[in-house]
């Protein structure tokens, strides 16, 4: 493997994983504690809990007590109960959080186990939370169709940019209206090619444009050109195609069903409109009306071009509302940024000699103390530079002694240790990044002792016994990915216990991506190459082929998503992935190198590398990612990437020995947690990466990073 694809590697660990401070992000948990019994509750500091106000659930539920609000740590937990009076919270709710944040990362457990995550932006008027993406739904195929269906339908009713379409139409086909409708089924039926093979996405907005451009044609063909009235076979065509492609990029999954489901819904609204057009035609007999309604129908037509143009925007928003993404991990919205309100949460100061948290998370629990350096005896009034290391060595032998910790209910000793003098601040903890000389008053150190486990443990004990006149009690800050509590332990009181209360938490999986043969059409194909056989041989008899050849084409369109063969044999080696294939494949690649730094231990790191990524080099990957993953000034603490998103194939072109060379854009989402706080970034990046299969499994031989930006 190439130096330059290691150090590519390894910048896009960096790009994603580097976690900092707070950008206007709080966390919080939807707990189903019995069916329709809700507990809501958020993270805050104290200067923005008035920010925090209770949220808003469906009209059937009732509030239960008032808020309620609890310190743990540096910080505030607020809580709210809601109850309803008839039935729980269903698919097509959703949760208005009217939190002055910019985002809310928001951890749901449902009655019965199941665990969901997700990050939410704020809207005008609030944080809306859809239950749909909170929740696993299992969805057939005939289902996915008929949900779009109505949304087709629902769209081309409240949609005026269809309305004009066919009001142009009507104008420019007269009574051949309805002809030209299979046109635009034509284009709809082409889109699902396109989205099958297409290596590019169409722009929802520019579809949208799109409709209104040839509304403006249509009318000034009916009122420039009425000898060609008829002819609009083709436009319609492309219409279709563009719309069709352009809506499949907002479908989270099975876009191919949703897409044939979404064009019958469209289509068959289009129908209605042209009958009720058709019936109001008989009265646009005199030529006067017909070119006023021509003028006004092309005259706004050109108005929402130009505005469009200028603004942006058409009014597709309702189009991705309708399909709210599916929830792998992390639901990252694309609504700008929003300043909060309130005032800046005042420095953070240690208030107690010494402060525990402890954070459990998948294949790690990490022990984590802030201990105050003016309690310690004999130190003087200032800790030079010279003796701070020394004695930062001696505190993490003592908590080391002087605190046990057991996983599983067996005794663990710490993988990993280290020790820091921090500062402690509005913007979390931060390690010194070149030693000075501390001012005993004000100096505080970091010890950071990190436990391996196998997954995510089901029971941690943790006792303390370095209790003193000093420090009678000690809190400690437990954190799991379902939210905080914090504890006060005592000499009578030293033990706390973690129990596991995420059974539903799936741990993400790395596993090798196998080359699957390519399904193919079969069926369809052939029913295409039997309709242009027939249109070809009956020329003198088209009249009568006409009812074959389109029953031919229907049924080749309805039976595409779903009737597919395996093409297996010498033709599938040459059989070039489509693009929604690629970015599948890619999907679970990148993931799996992110993931595989989610444990700490390198043989277990190159272990799963080797899974993704080919070459005799992994140790330089594993070894430079690893330290790239670690946090500036953090002491240590790594970043965890929570969601790899595929956003866009721009491009495919052969690389060779059956390779692929794939231009494309993904999204990273992650996050940290260190000393009882939780930091979030998002990074955009653009990359050529080339795939090869490999003994029967997709790896990537090379990668070529094009841009890298950071989104949050």
């Amino acid at each position: 493997m190439s130096r330059r694809l290691i150090l590519a590697l390894a910048c896009l660990v960096v790009a994603a994983a580097a976690m900092a401070d707070d950008v206007g992000i709080s966390s919080a948990r939807l707990i189903e504690e019995s069916p329709g019994v809700y507990l809501v509750e958020v993270d805050a500091t104290p200067a923005l809990a008035p920010a925090f106000r209770p949220p808003i659930f469906p009209t059937r539920f009732v509030t239960v007590g008032e808020p309620e609000s609890e310190k743990v740590g540096a910080g505030l937990q607020i809580r709210y109960r809601f109850q309803a009076t008839d039935q729980p919270l269903i698919t097509g709710e959703a949760l208005l959080l009217p939190w002055s944040r910019t985002r809310i990362a928001l951890t749901v457990r449902w009655a019965d186990g199941e665990v969901r995550q997700g990050l939410f932006a704020r809207g005008p008027t609030g944080i809306r939370v859809p239950v749909a993406v909170l929740r696993e739904v299992s969805r057939t195929r005939p289902e996915v169709v008929a949900g779009q269906v109505a949304i087709g339908a629902t769209h081309g009713l409240t949609s005026w940019a269809q309305w004009l379409l066919m009001l142009a139409l009507t104008l420019a086909a007269g009574r051949g209206g309805f002809k030209a409708l299979f046109w635009l089924a034509g284009g709809h039926a082409l889109a699902l090619v396109i989205t099958d093979l297409g290596p590019f996405a169409v722009p929802l907005d520019l579809a949208e444009i799109s409709v209104f451009l040839a509304a403006l044609v249509l009318a000034r063909q009916a009122l420039l050109v009425p000898e060609s009235r008829g002819r609009v076979g083709p436009l319609l065509l492309i219409v279709g195609a563009v719309h069709g492609a352009a809506y499949a990029t907002v479908v989270p999954a099975d876009r191919l069903a949703a897409l044939l489901g979404f064009s019958m819904g469209t289509l068959a609204l289009a129908a209605g409109q042209l009958a009720v057009l058709a019936v109001l035609a008989r009265r646009w007999d005199r030529e006067p009306l017909r070119a006023a309604l021509g003028v006004a129908t092309g005259g706004v037509a050109v108005a929402v071009v130009l505005v469009s143009l200028l603004h942006g925007s058409v009014g597709a928003e309702s189009l991705r509302a309708a399909n709210p993404p599916d929830l792998a991990a992390f639901v990252m919205p694309d609504v700008a940024p929003v300043g909060t309100s309130g005032r800046p949460a005042p420095p953070r100061t240690l208030e107690d000699p010494v402060a525990v948290f402890m954070t459990i998370e998948p294949y790690e629990v990490r022990l984590e103390y802030l201990v105050r350096v003016s309690d310690l005896a004999g130190l003087g009034d200032t800790v030079t530079v010279v003796a701070q290391q020394p004695l930062v060595n001696q505190l993490l032998d003592v908590f080391e002694r002087g605190a046990a910790i057991s996983v599983d209910n067996v005794d663990s000793a710490p993988a990993q240790r280290r020790g820091d003098f921090v500062t402690v601040s509005a913007g979390g903890v931060l390690t010194r990044p070149e030693p000075v000389p501390e001012l005993v008053s004000d100096a505080v150190i970091g010890l950071t002792y990190i436990h391996d486990t196998l997954g995510l443990p089901d029971a941690v004990r943790f006792r303390y016994d370095l209790f003193a006149a000093i420090v009678p009690s000690v809190p400690v800050t437990w954190i799991d990915p379902l939210g905080s509590r914090q504890q006060e332990l005592t000499p009578d009181a030293p033990a706390l216990d973690w129990e596991n209360r995420l059974a539903g938490l799936a741990l993400p999986a790395v596993e090798s991506v196998a080359v699957k043969p390519p399904r193919v059409p079969v069926v369809s194909l052939a029913l295409v190459a039997v309709a242009v056989l027939v249109w070809s041989f009956r020329r003198a008899a088209r009249t009568r082929a006409r009812p074959i050849v389109a029953a031919a084409l229907v049924v080749a369109t309805l039976l595409y998503p779903f009737v597919r063969s395996p093409l297996a044999g010498p033709l599938s080696a040459a059989w070039r992935l489509s693009a929604a294939d690629a970015g599948t494949v890619l999907d679970d690649l990148l993931t799996n190198v992110y993931r595989s730094f989610d444990l700490r231990q390198e043989s277990a790191i190159y272990d799963r590398l080797a899974l993704t990524v080919a070459g005799g080099q992994l140790t330089d990957i594993y070894l430079q990612s690893r330290r790239s993953l670690e946090l500036e000034n953090r002491g240590g603490a790594r970043g965890r990437v929570d969601d790899v998103e595929i956003l866009e194939v721009h491009g495919m072109r052969g690389g060779g020995s059956g390779g692929l060379v794939v231009d494309v854009t993904w999204k990273v989402s992650g996050s940290v947690s260190h000393f009882g706080h939780t930091h979030y970034r998002q990074n955009r990046n653009r990359a050529e990466i080339i795939l090869a299969p490999i003994d029967g499994i997709w790896k990537i031989v090379g990668i070529e990073i094009i841009d890298e930006q950071r989104v949050l």
